[in-house]
């Protein structure tokens, strides 16, 4: 579900595109619907990958799917490369397609993790998460 959303939100930015101001339009890439299309579809399968070595590790550490860890120490390291893993791993994703200015990494390692933190409470309030985090 995620690929085929974030696809759909990246078409939707291109969109806006012709409104935006000409100062803010600095960093964005000429490309067609079609290719922000793609570009987005490629951003949410790697975010998805990025969930799945922090999840192997937990299960090899014995904790459930959905569930945080026990020991206090490991449920503070797994929160936060929950945070952080797919949003390295969806810049690593977009640099690898198209540039990426050195800023946009900055922007968004620091306002990507509470973003995505902010997301899993919506989540989990709508009742589609067991967990917050």
């Amino acid at each position: 579900m995620l690929p085929p959303a974030a696809a759909a939100a990246f078409v939707v930015l291109e969109s806006l595109r012709e409104r935006i101001p000409e100062p803010l339009m600095a960093g964005w890439w000429p490309l067609g619907p079609l290719e922000y299309a793609g570009l987005g579809f490629g951003c949410g399968v790697a975010f998805m990958a990025a969930e799945l070595p922090n999840s192997f590790l937990k299960r090899q550490l014995g904790v459930p799917p959905g569930r945080a860890p026990d020991r206090r120490w490991l449920r503070f390291v797994a929160f936060a490369i929950d945070q952080l893993d797919s949003v390295v791993r969806v810049l690593l994703a977009l640099t690898l397609l198209v540039p990426v200015h050195a800023a946009t990494w900055l922007w968004v390692l620091l306002f990507g993790p509470g973003l995505h933190a902010g997301f899993s409470l919506l989540m989990y309030r709508l009742g589609l998460k067991v967990r917050a985090a």
